[in-house]
């Protein structure tokens, strides 16, 4: 057929099996199997599937601290209460860390008063996905109704969700092991706490009580630096702007009701005068009143889609309630506003203004638009093309509004035969002839689904039609009548009452008898198209796929290595693109800005950041290391606390000749020998072929490695790739990972740069969830909580996991059902390994919640802290600050001087800061790039600070968060967020990654949702030794076939 053979993909269950491959039962928040020459880059793992969604193979979990066993306390001091330090400690199963230290309790506070378990708004739901919010300047509406105007908060009306049981003590290895937490959670009452019917907002009344805490004013500290942002000055002259909804007869899509809603105001000069504004959905504004004096307008318009054939459409305006929509809000918000009380309604209206025209000129996405590419876009694979274009969104800083602009990337099905298509999709393995199997069946009718297509009718021109889903029957076997009635099989001829038998044909024959068209391959199957109370069955030979649609499916690996290749510009580039699309965009010159008083600035603002210190670091020789722009090496030092690796296995699926393998293993005792640890000869090298991965084998290999070699503490996996394996730093970096999986502390910060909120006893939480992708409905949200373990450095961390589904009919939920339950036994496990010493302060980074879900957070997850606290000691009131921490933005910094930039990508230095000018206008934000920029435009992380008990400045929590930056054990750089927040996104996507390991295994479909105790054994992998893997080159007798991907080599499973 001519067509070029695209890459070849991976099995489902081997793309599972390599993403479960990275971390063991044992393994906790800081294992891991990225390089440490970089930063990792973790991502929701990947589909047993081929469905995509834009995200990099993830990371392996993080490894909690090794704690003692959570056991019961003599009967005067409960196991459930934190005991004053003068009581007689309690057993444990293991003896404390020797990193602990002894500090007096606190004096008790007065018994607060006794406060109801707080509950979450109904509705607090993200997009599937990663979910992780949108940030502020996101839009307000959140999910929409079908009526999407804003609506005012409504008043309780459920009871509180119950609370989950505790999960048993944890007997032996570290605490927080998702095998045996999750294999001990009550799944009855797991169960009601994830399906509980949240509250909703509280009133205005007690919405003051819940404002994050105001601003002291932007911090000093550091050393200033002129800095570009991609935030553009909005000029809005209008004090007050007019709203109407638009009904329209009947439901279409928002790109359909956007070119009718246009075609009808140009055509009726009553409304073409006032320049109206639309969002696709019911909102239109206008700067000027309809003279519509209490009636509604009734319009009729002709209107043909591509395609199609020309049809009338009604549609009604009429004034909404309220009409008037006052702009004065949003300038009194810009002096002296709250996240809480955000002026939704003006925001709403004046980005429905901006985006209005881009809507109909460039092809929408969300709150992206992109212009045709000219033939200039980027092929992919999968069937998919790579589309450039830019991201707009409102933003507020200190007494100005600003529009956020940035490049956008987004993948797009690419316009092409369906036969095509599959082959793209499916590879080699495609045979049109033949037909498809069941799993290429599944495959290909996951990636067609919802996608519109057009054929040609011989000389009758173009159809176009949405395809429904793929059916079994094929052009030859399915019949109908010539009335269209399907007919099941080859039965004889259909008799009407009194008259001959109808004629009956089948898909094959009509396309031959009335189009002319002879089918080359009428075993595929056919395609359901148009209305679902119809079956209108095609062949998929004579289809082609509509230019235009974005692929909303997971992108397997190679895919989103490709887009990261393609779309990783450096920075100075990123800003010249973004100044094209300002002006491609040419905001000041459209008619509809005009008509509202909105102007855009054409240079970016300007603001002064400051680049904060490093801190420096200790280790076990009691040697000083100063990270110099973000790294360092460890030449010359030892690790904190070194841990011995005695007793341990590989797991060779690379069949690495044996000279290469034992100079690997050479070197790696050799590396571990620097840093302080003695790793002995492992005690047996199992070697399997790795060129057909299938996952089952991987679990039965190392099933049979345990019982073989009893339990070894490590099993190393060596997986073929073409990374050199052996060289210095590769064995260095594994070290680091097998210290930190054995209960060993890397480094932690010298006494000297120590902040002095750490100086006395804290504990720093990490939370986050990781939503499945948008076509993976069946699939649960998965919470991940974790905390350090050790009072004086922070580089121990145990950990908690938490399934939950959402509501019928609702997204995924972001809020954390049981945290109550997960702090408390995190509290429990600090003290017990601190010598008895109760934490005074708690820090809690929370990931991934958007600037809307601020207050919901207040409301439900900080009260569930401060109640756990309560529920452990009555007068028990550690001061609490809480901060969420955002990547999901699109806020990018700029060194004005290119001499002050870092690294061939030209970026900002580590420690770069912002806290004014774009920061909120009354609260104290930041955005901090606290890591070095390798490859395309550092993202500054955004801090915000939702509670705060110790009144810190900013200049305090700025060098806190920096700091915690450096504590990550995978890695001698600094990363993008502080360690706790990022071992809790490892911990959250190892255990997806479990997940869909399980349900692949046991052939569960995808298409089913599994119950909540499938969910909780999917996310309870097998209880054993820690699996740590690594990549060889394909150097033995079983190298890969040539052009397999990465991502299809087998995996030891989490064990």
């Amino acid at each position: 057929m001519g067509r070029k053979k695209p890459r070849k993909k991976p099995t489902a269950a081997a793309t599972a099996a390599a993403q479960a491959a990275t971390t063991a039962a044992g393994d906790g928040a800081t294992g891991g199997d990225s390089p440490a020459a970089s930063e990792p880059t973790p991502a929701p793992a990947p589909a047993p599937t081929s469905a995509p969604a834009p995200a990099a193979a993830p990371a392996a979990a993080p490894a909690p601290a090794p704690a003692p066993a959570v056991t019961p306390a003599p009967a005067a001091a409960p196991a459930a209460t934190l005991a004053p330090a003068a009581a007689p400690a309690p057993k444990s199963s293991s003896t404390p860390s020797s990193s602990g230290t002894s500090t007096p309790a606190s004096t008790p506070r007065p018994t607060p008063a006794p406060t109801p378990t707080p509950t979450a708004p109904p509705g607090l739901t993200v997009g599937a996905g990663r979910g992780r919010g949108r940030g502020r300047g996101a839009d307000p509406r959140g999910a929409r109704a079908q009526d999407s105007r804003p609506q005012a908060a409504q008043q309780p009306q459920s009871p509180p969700p119950p609370q989950l049981k505790s999960p048993p003590p944890q007997q032996g290895g570290p605490a927080g092991d998702v095998t045996r937490q999750m294999a001990a959670m009550s799944v009855a009452e797991t169960k009601k706490a994830a399906e509980s019917v949240f509250q909703p907002a509280p009133s205005e009344k007690s919405i003051c009580k819940l404002q994050p805490p105001k601003s002291k004013g932007p911090g000093r500290m550091g050393r200033p630096i002129k800095l570009f942002t991609n935030h553009f000055n909005l000029s809005i002259k209008c004090r007050e702007v007019y709203h109407y909804d638009v009904e329209f007869e009947k439901r279409m899509p928002k790109t359909v009701k956007r070119r009718i809603f246009d075609k009808a105001m140009k055509e009726n000069a009553q409304f073409g005068k006032y320049f109206p504004v639309f969002d696709g959905e019911k909102n239109m504004y206008t700067a000027r009143q309809l003279p519509l004096k209490g009636k509604q307008v009734e319009m009729t318009v002709s209107f043909q889609e591509a395609g199609d054939l020309a049809r009338d459409y009604k549609l009604t305006v009429k004034a909404a309630d309220p009409c008037q929509v006052d702009i004065e809000p949003l300038m009194q918000y810009l002096v002296g506003g709250s996240s809480n009380n955000t002026p939704q309604a003006a925001v709403l209206a004046l980005d429905i203004v901006l985006r209005h025209l881009p809507s109909l000129r460039f092809t929408p996405v969300g709150r992206s638009f992109f212009p045709d590419q000219g033939g200039r876009t980027i092929d992919i694979g999968g069937g998919c093309e790579l589309w450039i274009g830019y991201f707009s969104t409102i933003r507020y800083g200190w007494k100005q509004t600003r529009v956020n602009i940035d490049v956008a990337n987004k993948a797009f099905h690419k316009p092409m035969h369906v036969m095509d298509k599959m082959y793209e999709i499916i590879g080699d393995r495609f045979n049109p002839a033949r037909g498809l199997d069941q799993m290429q069946f599944q495959e290909v009718n996951k990636q067609l689904a919802n996608l519109k297509v057009e054929y040609t009718r011989g000389n009758q021109g173009k159809r176009s039609y949405r395809i429904n889903k793929m059916v079994r029957d094929t052009p030859r076997t399915h019949k109908f009548d010539h009335n269209g009635r399907t007919v099941s099989g080859f039965l004889e001829a259909v008799t009407p009452t009194g008259g001959r038998p109808l004629l009956q044909m089948t898909v094959e024959q009509f396309f031959s008898k009335e189009y002319g068209v002879q089918l080359q391959y009428p075993n595929l199957p056919c395609l359901w198209v148009g209305s679902k109370n119809k079956k209108i069955y095609i062949p998929a030979e004579v289809c082609t796929v509509v230019k235009g649609q974005v692929n909303n499916h997971k992108l397997n690996p190679d895919q989103v290595s490709a887009m990261i290749k393609t779309t990783a510009a450096p920075a100075d580039v990123r800003l010249n693109r973004i100044r094209e699309f300002v002006r491609q965009a040419d905001f000041n010159r459209d008619p509809h800005n005009r008509e509202f008083g909105l102007q855009v600035a054409d240079t970016p603002t300007e603001v002064t950041g400051r680049i904060l210190p490093a801190p420096t670091l200790l280790y076990n020789n009691q040697g000083k290391v100063q990270p110099r722009d973000g790294v360092w090496d460890l030449r010359g030092s030892r690790f904190l606390d070194p841990h011995h690796l005695e007793r341990w296995v590989v797991l060779d699926y690379a069949r690495t000749y044996n000279d290469k393998l034992q100079n690997f293993l050479r070197g790696l005792a050799d590396s571990g020998r620097q840093v302080g640890m003695n790793i002995a000869q492992p005690v047996g090298v199992v070697q399997k072929d790795g060129r057909f991965p299938e996952r089952v084998d991987a679990v039965r290999d190392l099933s049979e490695i345990k019982k073989q070699y009893n339990s070894p503490q490590l099993v190393l996996v060596i997986l073929p790739a073409k990374n050199k394996l052996g060289d210095r730093q590769t064995a260095t970096n594994i070290c680091q990972k097998i210290n930190a999986k054995m209960g060993g502390s890397n480094n932690g910060l010298h006494e000297s740069t120590r902040p002095p909120m750490l100086r006395v006893p804290t504990i720093v939480f990490g939370a986050d969830v990781t939503h499945p992708a948008p076509d993976q409905k069946n699939k649960p949200s998965i919470a991940a909580v974790v905390a350090s373990m050790d009072a004086s450095f922070h580089a121990r961390y145990g950990h908690r996991v938490l399934v939950q589904y959402p509501q019928e009919g609702q997204g995924a939920q972001e809020l954390i059902a049981d945290l109550g339950t997960a702090v408390k036994e995190l509290l429990i496990e600090f003290y017990k390994m601190n010598n008895r010493v109760k934490p005074q302060q708690i820090v809690f980074f929370r990931d991934g919640v958007s600037e809307g879900q601020f207050l919901q957070v207040i409301q439900y997850e900080l009260e569930q802290i401060k109640e756990a606290c309560r529920k452990l000691e009555a007068n028990y009131q550690p001061k609490i600050t809480l901060l969420v921490v955002q990547k999901r933005h699109h806020t990018r910094l700029f060194a004005q001087d290119l001499r002050e930039a870092k690294g061939r990508s030209k970026n900002v230095p580590p420690g770069t800061v912002v806290d004014s000018v774009i920061a909120h206008p009354t609260e104290l934000d930041y955005f901090l790039v606290s890591h070095q920029g390798i490859q395309g435009t550092s993202r500054p992380t955004h801090y915000h600070i939702l509670h705060d008990d110790s009144n810190f400045t900013a200049d305090e929590l700025e060098i806190l968060t920096y700091y915690m930056c450096h504590l990550f054990s995978r890695c001698t750089r600094s990363v993008s967020n502080p360690a706790p927040s990022y071992y809790a996104h490892l911990a959250a996507f190892r255990a997806r990654a479990h997940h869909d390991n399980f349900l692949a295994v046991n052939n569960i479909a995808e298409d089913r949702r599994p119950s909540l105790a499938d969910a909780q054994r999917a996310c309870t992998p097998q209880d054993g030794a820690h699996v740590l893997r690594v990549e060889a080159p394909g150097c033995g007798h079983g190298r890969p076939q040539a052009g397999r991907s990465s991502h299809s080599r087998p995996a030891a499973p989490v064990g």
